[in-house]
Order: C-alpha cells, then structure tokens, then sequence
C-alpha cells in the first residue's frame, strides 16, 4: 500500500508528464500554424520574383530589337582576301534619318579606315551618287573616281568588288547587287569583266 510520500511523487511526476505534452503540443500547433502562414508568402514572392525576370527578358529583348546589325568588309593589302567586322546601330539613331539602311552601310564602308594589314580597297576619291532597291536588288550607282582610281591585279579587284557587294547583301532586303558607274552599267574596270548582278561573292575568303 503506497504511503503518503509516495503519493505525491506519483502525482507530481503525472502532473509533469502532462504539462510537457500539452507544451509540445501547442508548439506543434503553432509551428504548423507558422508553416501555413510563410508558404503562402514564399509562394507570392517566387511568383513575384518570375514576373520580375520576365519583364527584364522582355525589355533586354526589346533593347535588341532596337538595334540594327551590319557588317562592313576590308581587304588584306597584299593578298586578295576579304575579312568581315559587325557593327550595331540604334533604329533611332539620327545617322539613318531620310536614308535607306543600303545607303547608311555603303556610305560607312567608305569612311572606315584600315586595321593593321586590313585595308579599304576602294578609292578614297569615289563618291556615292546613288543606292536605290530594285525589288530585292541594291542598285549601286559610284562616281567615276571609282574605276578611274582602283589599282591591283583582277583578283585585288574584283576583292574590292567584292568589299561592297558583300557588306550590301549581309542585309536583310538585298540579295544581290548591280554595281552603275556615273548611271550607267559597265562591262569591264581595267581590264576585268563585270557582271551585270553580283550575288555573294565567297571567292576571296582565305581557307580556314
């Protein structure tokens, strides 16, 4: 028969087995409680958070497609080889103001200087007298400085030829090029035939 002493052990030790079940059970509650408030959260912030990238892809993408892309050509000043360089303009830029993008490039191709052994074959004296589209066809029309003052062999030529047809068909609405000297189409420049349209010309690129 349990004695006085005993008794109370018996129920203080109850007394505090219930107290740390009730405890852990509010946790329990309370962190479950904690758990279904913060997902929610971390739901709209992941959400939040993907619709802030979108719009940073969609304005990174809008920026590129607020530029245009051309390339301009130079030539090797020994060899009658070709080299390509890109270059970006904003669609806004005043450059392009009242001109059609074949005359912006063309007018480009005869500013640019040369780059080490890289050269600009065409003769500093050519002006530009007109470049008009013919359906898909870029109609160059050269001031007469243009054969009058070109130099080399018929390859360093037709390199040359090729410096202009090539940077005029990189763009979008040409796919070949009719070269005019002083309004009228030309069968020869020193010696070297010339033909009434050039498409791409891929003869002067040196072997990879």
């Amino acid at each position: 028969m349990l004695n006085y002493s005993s008794l109370q052990k018996v129920l203080c030790f109850l007394i505090i087995i219930s107290v740390v079940f009730f405890t852990g059970c509010r946790n329990n509650d309370a962190d479950t409680e904690e758990t279904e408030q913060e997902t929610p959260q971390s739901e709209a912030q992941s959400e939040q958070e993907s619709e802030t990238k979108q719009e940073s892809d969609e304005s990174d993408e809008g920026k590129n497609n607020d530029r245009i892309q051309y390339v301009l050509y130079l030539k090797h000043q020994d060899q009658p080889f070709v080299f390509s360089d890109s270059y970006q303009i904003a669609s806004t830029d005043e450059r392009l103001q009242n001109k059609s993008l074949s005359l912006f490039v063309l007018e480009e191709l005869l500013k640019q200087e040369g780059i080490g052994e890289l050269i600009n074959p065409i003769p500093k004296e050519t002006e530009i007298l007109s470049v008009e589209n013919d359906g898909r066809t870029a109609v160059v029309n050269l001031s007469e400085d243009f054969v009058q003052n070109i130099s080399g062999t018929h390859e360093d030529i037709e390199a040359t030829i090729a410096v202009i047809v090539n940077s005029l068909i990189t763009l979008p609405e040409n796919d070949r090029v009719r070269l005019l000297i002083d309004g009228n189409q030309v069968d020869q420049i020193q010696g070297l035939p010339v033909q009434e349209e050039y498409e791409f010309i891929t003869s002067y690129y040196p072997d990879k």
